[in-house]
């Protein structure tokens, strides 16, 4: 017993307390778990950073709205920068002030903080530079002569035009304050870049709950809105008045944020739909829903972005040199025939059974033959070499447009040329400047709202009136002496008298009836010509005098001037009848060629060649437009397809967003990673996830690229984007939208962004488990 009592004392004895282990330490988040709870002062800022823009029109549009005239406007027009910047400046520098105290309150490192004190320092930057623009405004608007200098409504520089934001570059220049203008510009812009970037970012501290509401209000508004304008609201302006455009602009823009709105609510469905596809889509969509960094993030958007930008640029470019190529085509069209017939060199006789054999041919709708030759036209003011082309005044509206490009006169007056001496005097000096008779469309080339009175066009205008004066003078005086004379005597005709030996007329009209002339609209300008001018017509090709070859002049009276929209043929082009250019030329009954017009004008090379084979004359070429300006229709195809090369590029630089988005997000992923491949994923699968990601960013750009360059197109070309028709020739900018080259634009991009995947994959699928595992 006494043996075992210590062992039985040993065993009561409890056994020795042991010490519990230290707990593990948590690790600090990458991300404070704090956030800014944002109170009043900068809930209110960020509200009033988007609504003061709104708030500080309305007095702008208030003031332009005044029925008042310029001169008694501009008391209040002084007082507009006051009204516009000072209350709404104000109200920002208070709440950026309440901000800025607030902020030290909340603890460093709390996520949020610095976003806010962002918004407030460039919230008060802004603030403070609007403040200095006021008295600095208020100046330049109260000078004597701002109104003079070109300031009105719309002169500001929210949104004035560069004519306007001049002027006020002059008239603070003038007063010694433009140093201190720039310096207040410089320092408003700054701020509101600042600001306007942190308000966005700041947009992620609002809670989840409140942003769901904000966006539920927004699309029953939107969706609202869209519904309305698509059934009370035009798509194309209704009339040509300056702010026709308005309504339009509206429904299209109502219309492309209704888009965007839909697209952003689809697309987590259509997620949701490709997840069930295969285990490859599934991890790609977990992957672009998780949440990353910010930087990432940051990153992912400004590659989707890029490729949008970019495709949206390649699209609108090729929309407009395909409007260009278009209008060009359309004037070829109708200022040349479809298939032409003539010889290399020369003319050619016996083209009556020619001619009949040509409109004889399927798919030929009318025929009409032609000659010219160069000639040099000169008026009482000036010279100017051009072509003279005889025509079939009958025939010639089936095969071109000349009748419909007529500005002004009358085609029929080339086969009655008598009527010309019968003109009023009204109809006889419409001119250039004259406005156009009913029903005809005209390029206006008179002064604009931005020409402000320029010097050259008051001289013109002055000279061109003078010139009239003068020309109507001497023509009721030639009629008085015309009435004084004696029974039976014929008056002189000083231009018949200039005319060189053997010029008698050739085409049997009377002594007092001269051939009619149609000029081209530069032409006339050139010559300074009115419908009724009296010009001579002077070619080289005359007959053998004593001194050698004399060239022969023949006096012509203007018919008519027309414009074609295509510079060189306006500015030496010249029509008169068949017959006096034969007579003149002195061709006999020769030809240049035969123009004809056919029902299909892309089918013209088939109609050419059945027309070949009906004509059966070696000495004769039957062409196409397509082959006559052949070479013109080659450079434009080349032209484009550098222009879609060199913009290509943008794309390809916008794919190396895509490598780093992806090359980050693998370093980011690389526990995940590593965990599938110890699932037994393989190289394969990890490289396929990837680029299903990078296929997504590409898809989602070239969409989105796409329907911004169809939004940009579709408004350029309905509601017309102004160009100088003095320096470009044409009055708006041409688009053409070809479907085939959107969707050529689209497969491109997504090619490049999945290309550009392919570094990224492989760098993933490269991680091994172990060591992705061991460095998280």
């Amino acid at each position: 017993m006494s043996e075992e009592a210590p062992e039985e004392s040993a065993a009561a004895d409890p056994a020795p307390a042991l010490s519990p282990l230290p707990e593990p330490k948590r690790r600090r988040p990458l991300v404070a778990e704090r956030e800014l709870r944002i109170g009043w002062p900068g809930a209110a800022l960020g509200v009033w950073v988007v609504l003061h823009y709104v708030l500080a029109m309305a007095p702008y549009l208030w003031v332009v709205a005044q029925p008042s005239a310029p001169m008694e406007a501009q008391p209040l027009f002084a007082w507009l920068p006051a009204l516009m910047f000072a209350p709404s400046s104000t109200i920002t520098l208070l709440l950026a002030l309440a901000v800025l105290i607030r902020l030290p309150r909340v603890a460093p490192g709390t996520r949020g903080r610095a976003r806010m004190l962002f918004l407030a320092v460039g919230a008060t930057l802004r603030a403070l530079g609007a403040i200095a623009l006021v008295p600095l405004l208020m100046k330049v608007f109260s000078e004597p002569n701002a109104f003079l200098s070109g300031l009105g409504g719309g002169a500001l520089p929210v949104g004035g035009t560069p004519e306007q934001l001049e002027s006020i570059r002059m008239v603070a220049s003038s007063q010694g304050t433009l140093p201190l203008l720039i310096a207040a510009l410089i320092v408003t812009n700054v701020g509101a870049l600042v600001e306007q970037t942190a308000a966005i970012s700041a947009w992620f501290l609002i809670s989840q709950r409140i942003r769901r509401g904000f966006w539920l209000v927004t699309d029953v508004l939107v969706g609202a809105a869209f519904v309305a304008v698509l059934l009370l609201l035009p798509w194309t302006p209704l009339s040509d008045a300056p702010d026709a455009w308005q309504l339009p602009a509206i429904k299209l823009a109502v219309t492309t944020l209704a888009s965007v709105r839909i697209l952003a609510r689809v697309l987590p469905f259509g997620l949701d739909g490709m997840e069930t596809v295969g285990i490859r889509l599934l991890v790609a969509a977990r992957m672009m829903r998780a949440k990353k960094s910010g930087f990432v993030t940051a990153i992912g958007f400004l590659s989707i972005g890029a490729v949008s930008i970019s495709s949206c640029v390649l699209t609108s470019t090729l929309s407009v040199m395909g409007g260009f190529r278009n209008d060009l085509k359309q004037k070829i069209l109708g200022n040349h025939a479809h298939v032409v017939v003539d010889q290399e060199h020369g003319e050619f006789e016996g083209w009556a059974p020619t001619l009949d054999a040509v409109r004889a041919t399927d798919g030929v709708v009318a025929a009409s033959p032609y000659v010219q030759g160069e000639v040099m036209i000169t008026s009482a003011t000036n010279l100017a070499g051009a072509v003279i082309r005889g025509i079939d005044p009958a025939t010639i509206g089936d095969v071109t447009e000349l009748r419909r490009n007529l500005r002004h006169g009358q085609l029929d007056y080339l086969e009655h040329p008598e009527r010309l001496n019968e003109l009023r005097a009204s109809e006889m000096r419409r001119g250039l400047l004259a406005p156009p008779e009913p029903g005809r469309i005209e390029m206006d080339h008179g002064p604009t709202e931005n020409d402000r009175g320029s010097l050259f066009d008051e001289v013109e205008r002055t000279l061109d009136e003078v010139d009239r004066e003068q020309v109507e003078r001497e023509r009721i005086e030639a009629d008085i002496d015309e009435f004084l004379l004696p029974e039976g005597a014929l008056p002189e005709r000083p231009s018949q008298e200039t005319a060189a030996p053997g010029d008698a007329p050739e085409d049997g009209l009377g002594p007092d009836v001269l051939p009619g002339l149609i000029v081209g609209q530069e032409l006339a300008r050139t010559l300074r010509l009115h419908v009724g001018d009296e010009v001579n017509v002077v070619s080289p090709l005359g007959e053998l005098g004593p001194s050698g070859p004399m060239p022969k002049s023949r006096p012509s009276r203007v018919a008519g001037i027309f414009y074609s929209g295509m510079y060189e043929f306006d500015v030496k082009m010249a029509y008169t009848t068949l017959e006096a250019a034969q007579g003149f030329l002195s061709v006999g009954d020769a030809i240049t060629g035969i123009e004809a017009k056919v029902w299909d004008a892309e089918a013209a090379m088939g109609v050419a060649a059945a027309m070949e084979r009906a004509i059966a004359r070696d000495d004769l070429r039957v062409r196409a437009w397509q082959e006559v300006n052949k070479n013109l229709f080659g450079a434009l195809r080349l032209e484009k397809l550098v222009m879609f090369i060199m913009l290509g590029i943008a794309i390809l630089v916008a794919s190396f967003c895509i490598v780093a988005t992806l090359t980050l997000l693998v370093q980011e992923k690389r526990k995940e990673v590593g965990i599938l491949k110890a699932m037994g994923a393989t190289a394969e699968q990890i490289v396929a996830i990837f680029m299903a990601q990078g296929l997504m960013i590409g898809v989602l750009g070239a969409a989105t690229g796409l329907g911004l360059g169809y939004v940009a197109t579709f408004a350029t070309e309905h509601f017309g984007v102004n160009l100088n028709p003095e320096v470009y020739y044409i009055d708006r900018l041409p688009v053409h939208v070809d479907p085939a080259e959107f969707a050529l634009t689209g497969v491109a991009t997504v090619i490049v962004c999945l290309l550009a995947t392919i570094y990224p994959a492989i760098l993933g699928s490269r991680l091994q488990p172990m060591e992705a595992l061991r460095d998280t």
